[in-house]
């Protein structure tokens, strides 16, 4: 597993299960790593948060194992 860690300072928390629709700016991050079959937490803390995001080594998008 490869956990990639981004920390800012907004309170904001990001709807995780939320779909991007076609013409929003931004915002596509989240929706790129789903794709890639990506966990994402986000760690709320006091004056920002951390998102996290889990990606499996040796994967496919949708979880399938790369050959050898």
């Amino acid at each position: 597993m490869l956990d990639i860690a981004v920390a800012d300072d907004s309170e904001v928390i990001p709807d995780v299960h939320r779909r991007t629709p076609g013409g929003e700016r931004g915002g596509f991050g989240l929706d790129i790593v789903r794709r890639l079959g990506g966990a994402v937490t986000v760690v709320p803390r006091l004056g920002g948060k951390t998102v996290h995001v889990a990606l499996a080594l040796g994967a496919r998008p949708g979880g399938a194992p790369v050959p050898p």
